[in-house]
Formats: C-alpha cells, sequence, structure tokens
C-alpha cells in the first residue's frame, strides 16, 4: 500500500525582494533555453552566454553575477579556460578578498602541500579541493602542528595519495628497470 506524502515533505522558502542574478553559459541553446526558462520561473535573472568568451565580455560590461553556472565542453572557448581567464583579471572586484595576507599564505601552503584535480579521483569532486584550500586558509596563521595534522587527516589528501588509480608494476614500471638490473629482479637504491 503507498503512503501518500504529506504536503510538508519539502520546505519552501522565501524568496528574495531582489532576484539572485545567474550566469548561464552553455553552448547547447536547446539546455541553455530550459534551464533558462526554469530559473526565471523561480524568480532568478539569468543571463545567457553561448561560450567562455561571450560569458567573460559580459562580466566585463559590468554585470556580477551571484552564480555562474558554467558548462565545460564549448567551442570558442570552453569552461576551464574561461575560469582562468576569469581568476587571472586583476581588476575583476570579485577577486579582492578581506584579508588577502591570509588568503596568499594559504597559496603559499597550497604550493607545498600540494593536493590536484589533475588527480582522476579529484576530477569531478570540486568541493573537496575548496574545503582543502578553506583548511589552508583557516589555519594559515595557526599552529604548524595542527595544520599538519589537519592536512593528514583531510579526506581530499587521503584520496590525492590514494592508490587506486595507480597501475600495477611491471618490469618495465618497477624501481629497477632502466638500472642495468635484468627484468624481473628488483635492485633496492638503499
Amino acid at each position: 500500500m503507498a503512503e501518500s506524502r504529506s504536503k510538508h515533505a519539502t520546505a519552501e522558502i522565501d524568496r528574495p525582494e531582489v532576484p539572485a542574478s545567474i550566469l548561464l553559459v552553455d553552448d547547447d541553446p536547446d539546455i541553455r533555453s530550459a534551464v533558462k526558462e526554469f530559473l526565471h520561473h523561480e524568480g532568478f535573472t539569468v543571463v545567457p552566454a553561448p561560450n567562455g568568451a561571450d560569458a567573460l565580455n559580459t562580466l566585463r560590461t559590468g554585470f556580477r553575477p551571484n552564480v555562474i553556472v558554467l558548462d565545460i565542453m564549448m567551442p570558442v572557448m570552453d569552461g576551464w579556460d574561461f575560469r582562468a581567464a576569469q581568476l587571472a583579471d586583476p581588476g575583476d572586484p570579485t577577486h579582492a578578498h578581506a584579508d588577502q595576507l591570509r588568503q596568499r599564505v594559504a597559496f603559499a601552503l597550497s604550493e607545498v602541500m600540494v593536493v590536484s584535480d589533475r588527480n582522476a579521483a579529484l576530477l569531478f569532486q570540486p568541493w573537496a579541493l575548496a574545503t582543502y584550500y578553506d583548511m589552508l586558509a583557516r589555519n594559515a596563521f595557526g599552529n604548524f602542528r595542527t595544520l599538519l595534522k589537519e592536512v593528514s587527516l583531510s579526506p581530499t589528501m587521503g584520496k590525492y595519495l590514494d592508490n587506486v588509480f595507480n597501475r600495477k608494476a611491471t618490469a618495465t614500471t618497477s624501481p629497477s628497470a632502466g638500472r642495468g638490473a635484468p627484468a624481473g629482479k628488483r635492485t633496492w637504491p638503499w
């Protein structure tokens, strides 16, 4: 017997008086149109762009969206190139942070305690990288021992150092390969 859902099963959120603005970047006109219509119906102001280059031009006109919905694979300028160009623009006031010194120390720490989205396990988990960077910023002026502990216990660092996607060692990938040792025999440098 199927139970009926209560009319209070989902929470309703009051719409803000000033609608949030969204920059919608997608090369597929059907997707762009459908998402724009849906978001407009939900009370958002939506500005569409067919590619990254047009989206950058829209931002350069002074439009400051609350959110950017970005497709990755597009002609002219893809999502990765758009984001790199957007972040490289020093005149963009959305990149000015209240605590520049903390951000610079966090960036320096990220160059030493490295995780990367080039790791297959983290490629589609941008929130993991953002959480890791936030942890570095939070500990930028703290105790180094605490920072090392949080980095060591970080799920993002765990995924980055995981062996799941590593290839199995073979005669061509073993540590002894290329050092004159016969294939299959391992000689360790220590």
